[in-house]
């Protein structure tokens, strides 16, 4: 047996302080102040380890009978409770206003996204704090969505990699996200998680939309700067040369457009609340997906930061005739913008404008669009 002075310092210490510390954990009390930052710490890991439910496991849409098969989504920042700064809207009012203001006369799905998907525990809290709302939760993947190996603006990028992504992701990718890419849906209403519906709607907007068979509804429009639209005209007219002297549906827009361009800006659609006819913008139409073919190709949305907005208002004149784009009245909020006002004169109908709506709302404020 060796002797203690052959035992190492290190040796010595462990020998000597190790049964102290155990005695001391087994008869003396933790400060319950220092026990309450343990458990939180132990809770907060356990929450961030938690594993993301997977996406096979994501729950196919449940709608009544012969409802129409529409759903309201959201791409949601997380923590999910955080108020993001001194923002109108963001996520609970977000949540809020569609529970007071959209689904009492719109009671369908709200899909919640998160590129990294949504733990048990997200699943349960949100469910838990908003019961009446029918909430399914999903992973949208942005992996396909490549950009080129140099982009036009390297040298000073006109904004991050991920906010193009986003982009590209709302102007085509959205067709490969869960309940779309497997036809679960008809119609879809896409709300940012810092936009707020204000004001109660008080009819369906997805049975108006089939009705009047709707492509494309929307609010507010506004101009995109030059600096994140350029080349985009020339794309347009190039695109309709090289596809056969392509006449756009709506000319009568197309040219007032192209009559009062100003400065290199583009008119805008605020896509941060839009509702889609989901087969007529990704899968009925061969000329459509043949125009997202040609934009994915081009790389501009990553070159030059081209932004699913003016993306949409083109697809807007090219694609589709002057009585299938509406625009509601209700009022709603983004983020720190000035609100966008209730303009219907008929408060307890809103009654859509349907007929050249576009073109009416351009040429009643063309000098105060943005």
């Amino acid at each position: 047996m060796r002797g203690w002075g052959s035992v190492t310092p290190w040796q010595r210490f462990l020998l000597v302080f190790t049964p102290l510390a155990v005695w001391h954990i087994l008869f003396y009390p933790i400060d319950d102040k220092v026990a309450t930052t343990i458990n939180i710490q132990l809770s907060n890991n356990s929450k961030k380890n938690e594993d993301v439910v997977p996406n096979e496991h994501t729950e196919p849409l449940v709608f009544q009978e012969g409802q129409i098969r529409g759903a309201a989504m959201m791409l949601v920042s997380k923590p999910w409770t955080n108020r993001r700064g001194d923002r109108q809207c963001y996520f609970n009012k977000s949540m809020d206003d569609l529970a007071r203001n959209w689904f009492p006369t719109n009671p369908y799905p709200i899909i919640l996204q998160h590129p990294k998907g949504w733990t048990a525990t997200e699943i349960k809290d949100i469910r838990q704090r908003w019961p009446q709302l029918q909430i399914y939760f999903s992973q949208p993947s942005f992996r396909k969505l490549k950009p080129p190996k140099l982009m036009q603006d390297d040298e000073k990028p006109l904004s991050s990699l991920g906010y193009k992504k986003m982009c590209a992701f709302k102007t085509y990718g959205i067709k490969e996200a869960p309940y779309i890419r497997t036809r679960q849906l008809d119609y879809l209403f896409y709300i940012d998680d810092d936009a707020c519906v204000t004001e109660p709607i008080q009819y369906d907007v997805f049975a108006t939309m089939q009705q009047h068979k709707i492509a494309y509804t929307y609010k507010q429009i506004f101009t995109d700067p030059e600096n994140v639209v350029h080349g985009l005209p020339d794309f347009v007219q190039e695109y309709k040369r090289q596809h056969n002297n392509l006449q756009p549906a709506n000319p009568t827009l197309e040219a007032f457009v192209l009559d009062h361009q100003k400065d290199g800006s583009q008119w805008a659609f605020s896509t941060n609340l839009e509702w889609l006819d989901v087969q007529e913008f990704f899968f009925r139409r061969p000329d459509i997906v043949e125009f997202y073919r040609v934009l994915q190709e081009s790389g501009m949305i990553f070159h030059r930061r081209w932004g699913d907005a003016p993306l949409r208002f083109v697809m807007a004149y090219l694609f589709f005739h002057n009585s299938q784009v509406m625009r509601l009245c209700s009022e709603y909020v983004h983020s720190g913008w000035p609100t966008a006002v209730s303009t219907c004169t008929d408060p307890q109908q809103q009654t859509p404008t349907i007929q050249d709506a576009v073109l009416q709302q351009l040429k009643d404020c063309v000098a105060t669009c943005n």
